[in-house]
Parts: C-alpha cells; structure tokens; sequence
C-alpha cells in the first residue's frame, strides 16, 4: 500500500491562503448587496412616506391575490413581518432580524388612534384579542411570544406599554443620567402597579445612594396612597428610609384608610426624618385616631429639643400614664385681673414623698366637736397621715384631733360651740403602681453622665460641653441637600 506524502508547509499556506482570499471575496459581495438593499429600503421608505392614505377600496386591491407577491417582497426587502389578525384597529409590526430597519407609521385604515404599532420577538404569535374602546397607546412593547390584548386593560393612555411576564416591562440603564426618566404635563410622570402582594409596583435601589427620591416644585415630592396598608414604606440599613423635598409643598405625604399614611423603618438609623427650615420638619394629622405615634423599645418614643423654644408644645389635654421628671413645674394662665396682656405662673407644691393633700373648713357643734367624713376610697390609697388644725375667729388652745382617721373619718374635739376650724390631712400613696415606683429621693449621675450638669448657666459654666442634655440627645443626621430638578433629558413643565 502506498502513502501520499503529507503535503509541504508551502503547499498548506497556499492553500490556506486561496481560502481566505475566497472568503474575503464573498464577503466583499454580500457587502455590496447590503448597500444595495439598504438603498431600496430608503427610496422605498420616500415614497410610502409621500403616498397619500389608502381608501378603502386601494385596500382592498392591496390585498387582494394579484398583490401578494409584491406585499412578500416589500416585507423581504424592508426586512419586516406584517402581523395581522387584531382586526383593522392595530397596525402591527415586529422587526425579523437584528439588523431591520424599523420605521412604522400609523396608517389610519379603519383606526381609531388607539395603537400606534405593536413590536414582538422574532417567531412570536399574532396577538389576540382587543383593547378597549377608549384607550390609545402609541407604542406597545413585548418580550412575551404570545399576548392576549384583552387582559392589558391599560386604565390610562400612554406613549410606550412595556409588557413581560417574567422580567422587566420596561428598562433603563444610564451612566451619567436617569436611567427612566417620566414626565407629565397633568399627570403622572412616572406609574407602576403590581398585582403581587410582595412585589412593588415602582421600585428604586441604590446600593449607596437614594434608592427613590422625590422631587417637585409646587406639589407632593413622593405620593403614596394605600386602601388596607402602608401608604409609603421607606427601609433603610444605614440611611434615610423615606426622604423627600419639597420648596412650596410636602416633602413627603402619605395616606391611608385603615393603615399607615407614612410607615418608615430603619435597621440602624432612623424610619422617617423630618426637616424643615422656617416650616414644619414632621406633622402629623388625625380625624379619629393618632396624629402621631413615636414608639421604641430602648430608647426615646418621642424626642424633642430646641435651643430658644419649646421643646415640645401640646395645644390641649395631655395624658401620661408614667412618671415625670422634671426640673420644676408650673400653671401659667391668663392673669384674672389683666388677661388680654399678662400671665399668672404658681409653682407646684414639690415633696420627697408621693403626697396627697386633703382640706376644709367646719363648724364645731354644741360641744366643740365634729366629724370630719373622708371618701371611701381615702385609706385605700393613703398610709401615714399627718393632721393640722387652725381655729378661726377666736383662739382655741385645747383643739384636738380626738379621733384618727379609721373607717375613712376622723373626729375634731376641743373646740368652742359654733366655732369654724380649718383642717388638713396629709397622706402618701400606697397604690400599687405608687409601690412599685417609689421615688428615688437621692441617686448617683451615671458613669457618662459625671461631670455633667442638667442647668450648666445656673452654676456659671457654658452649656456646650458641660450640659448632660447632650448626651442624650440623638445623632440625627443632617438630611442631604436637595439636588437641583433634572435639567438633562427631562423639562418640568
């Protein structure tokens, strides 16, 4: 058996060689019919850009047998598949090739103005169904390979409809700019609703920045209204959970019918921040429940703090179920004798013990006695009663408490007939929240706290640096700067 002599290195590079040359020669071809076909496309797109509209009978010759050979080769050229079947409302078209040229334009035949044109995946099903009557749609997109119009139902009409069932309707992606920017004369610039009950219908993500951020110049800079639940929720791990601004309006505004209006939640920071330079930083408004609600487990519920006002200012009854403490306390009104321009202040009556203080007047019988009748709940709720006596008109030296406070009376011996004495009896609760809270008449400041002074000005030092108020007080942090109303791509009106 004889073998063919493998052939030289020469003889493989030439013919290697004959192989590209040929390639590069059907190559150069296929170029030349490409701009040629390209050429067609656009002496094609002229003359249907300048065509009158068909009429009805101009339609019906163009589809008719004689004319399908010409729509094939219009459709090969321009690299599109006509789809009909959704009636004569839609005027459907769906690119064939990642390379088409893409360029539709409504044709009125037998339209309303409600679709503009229909763009699907290569293969994809004619869609079925309609849409209703009154909307009108200039673009609607699917990465779906069948869609039933019927079931878009779209309440609002638009310019662009994204569907997808597994991924995203619609998405934008940007470097420097707004990857989805909306904006709206009258309505909304942006809209988004989920059937689901734990997707969102907008969401917004941001690994370190805003996730959304709301901005307007004479309304709501972010809206949110919900019939059962939260009407905004903002989560935050490290930052602002909900942050919004605003120049003439709300920053932020939320309501509810029967759950949250506003609902913020932080891991590590703080569920809603409120700000405000010369307005309100936070308000709150109910008609039949809470305005307000600050709770916590560990910390403050509610804070307040101001260098030159009030702290906190409550327009009404106030109900507190625990204790107070404070540095002092008083009434202030409206002075009986000038109330239209100055105030009357007194002090509370202060004590180390949890006292109550109990009085009257009474006129002594025939026998300079008389039986002083307390309420029936006096013993329950007071222990270690102290007595104090004045007689009033003349002096009476033998007055006496001739019977203790037993069965919630006491009797008052001593005196002259008919004489009046002024009584009063002390008495310090022994209730069962009083015993479990027992005031700590003396304490020592807690380690961060030594060194430190509730009123620093009153022992002549400055406040900062020495005020045990400035450890307690949160570090809130500063909310960010507005940034300016997007001037690239998006023009408020």
């Amino acid at each position: 058996m004889t073998t063919n002599p493998a052939p030289s290195l020469e003889t493989r590079f030439e013919q290697l060689l004959e192989l590209v040359q040929a390639q590069q020669s059907r190559m150069e071809t296929q170029q030349t019919h490409i701009e040629a076909q390209q050429s067609r496309i656009t002496e094609l797109e002229a003359k249907l850009a300048s065509s009158p509209l068909p009429t009805q009978k101009q339609t019906a010759v163009a589809l008719s047998p004689a004319h399908q050979g010409r729509r094939r080769f219009l459709q090969k050229v321009a690299g599109l598949a006509l789809v009909s079947g959704v009636g004569a409302t839609v005027a459907l078209a769906r690119p064939t090739t990642a390379e088409a040229k893409l360029s539709v334009h409504p044709t009125g035949q037998g339209m309303t103005g409600r679709v503009g044109a229909l763009l699907q995946v290569s293969g994809a099903a004619a869609p079925t169904g309609t849409l209703p009557n009154t909307t009108k749609i200039g673009l609607i997109v699917t990465s779906d390979s069948t869609l039933d119009l019927s079931t878009l139902a779209p309440i609002y009409d638009m310019g662009v409809f994204g569907i997808s069932s597994g991924g995203y309707g619609l998405y934008g992606s940007s470097t420097s700019n707004h990857g989805v920017a909306g904006t709206s004369t009258n309505y909304h610039g942006v809209y988004g609703t989920s059937a689901s009950t734990n997707c969102a219908g907008v969401l917004g993500s941001n690994i370190s920045g805003t996730g959304v951020w709301g901005y307007s110049g004479n309304y709501y800079g972010v809206y949110g209204y919900s019939g059962t639940s939260y009407g905004v929720v903002g989560n935050s791990n490290s930052n602002n959970g909900v942050y919004g601004i605003s120049i003439n309006s709300n920053g932020v505004y939320g309501t509810s019918t029967n759950g949250h209006g506003v609902g913020g939640d932080s891991t590590s920071g703080y569920g809603v921040v409120g700000s405000s330079t010369t307005g309100t930083g936070v308000y709150g408004s109910s008609n039949t429940y809470i305005g307000v609600v600050g709770v916590s487990t560990n910390s403050y519920g509610v804070y307040g703090t101001s260098t030159n006002s009030y702290a906190g200012w409550f327009q009404g009854n106030v109900n507190i179920t625990g204790s107070i403490t404070k540095s002092s306390g008083t009434f202030k009104i409206d002075h009986p004798l000038d109330p239209a321009h100055k105030y009357l202040s007194h002090s509370f009556v202060e004590s180390p013990d949890m006292l109550n203080i109990y009085n009257g007047n009474v006129i002594l019988d025939a026998n300079g006695e008389a039986l002083i009748e307390l309420p029936t709940w006096f013993e329950a709720l007071n222990r270690d009663f102290r007595y104090q006596l004045t007689a009033i008109g003349q002096a009476s030296p033998d007055l006496f408490i001739s019977e203790e406070i037993a069965n919630n009376r006491f009797k008052i011996a001593g005196g002259k007939a008919d004489q009046r004495v002024s009584w009063q009896v002390t008495g310090i609760r022994q209730d069962a929240w009083a015993n479990a809270n027992r005031v700590q008449v003396e304490e020592d400041k807690t380690e961060a706290e030594q060194g430190k002074y509730l009123h620093p000005e009153a022992f002549g030092l400055p406040r900062e640096g020495n005020s045990i108020a400035e450890h307690h007080i949160p570090d809130v942090p500063a909310p960010p700067p507005p940034a300016p109303p997007p001037d690239k791509g998006v023009v408020e009106k």
